[in-house]
């Protein structure tokens, strides 16, 4: 027993070292560009050594990729809970909450890593998660347009709908027309709900 309580405090300390060296990773992308970030800079901002670092990840590019990984899985998690059954439109609003939920929680970290360029692993792990989000869009208007309750082409629909779930949506309503979260929430449903869905 007492063995099992070493590995599972051993597990607990690993993943808490991890997530310091990712926030510390999101700190430093505040203040430098990709390019300039160190491994030395996320080891002097976590407060810990250097071999630390390299003991959790193999490269910077492993760091800033993880970083981004990680706000990635949150925005997946909180869709992967929504119902798959109702009325598409009800599906699409409670999509926009999800993301606009994560969004909000994860700033001003998510506009940081967003941020981030020049690094191709970044770029392909961007790529797969838009991917994702596209093709789960894609799920939702595909019920309505069975439904018959989509009034635009399909490919209209989810090109709008994935453009609403962006997070350059999210923060052009919250940070840059200063809209509270709850409004952008249901600016982004209301706007959906009005260019896509038939009136009943």
């Amino acid at each position: 027993m007492p063995r099992r309580y070493s590995m599972d405090t051993r597990a607990q300390t690993t993943a808490s070292t991890r997530m310091r060296l990712l926030d510390a990773t999101v700190q430093c992308l505040d203040q430098v560009s990709a390019d300039a970030l160190t491994m030395q800079m996320v080891a002097e901002r976590a407060d810990v050594a250097l071999r630390t670092v390299y003991n959790h990840f193999p490269s910077k590019e492993a760091l800033v990729v993880q970083a981004y990984t990680r706000l990635a899985s949150r925005t997946q998690e909180a869709v992967r809970v929504l119902p798959d059954i109702g009325p598409a439109h009800e599906r699409l609003a409670a999509f926009v909450d999800a993301f606009f939920d994560v969004f909000e929680h994860e700033s001003p970290g998510a506009a940081v890593i967003l941020g981030v360029s020049g690094i191709p692993e970044f770029d392909a792990k961007l790529a797969e998660v838009r991917t994702w989000r596209r093709y789960e869009l894609a799920k939702i208007l595909r019920a309505a347009n069975r439904e018959g309750t989509l009034r635009v082409p399909l490919k209209h629909a989810i090109a709008l709908a994935f453009h609403m779930t962006a997070y350059v949506t999210w923060r052009s309503f919250v940070e840059e027309s200063g809209l509270s979260p709850a409004v952008a929430k249901s600016l982004a449903r209301d706007s959906l709900d009005a260019a896509l869905f038939r009136v009943a």
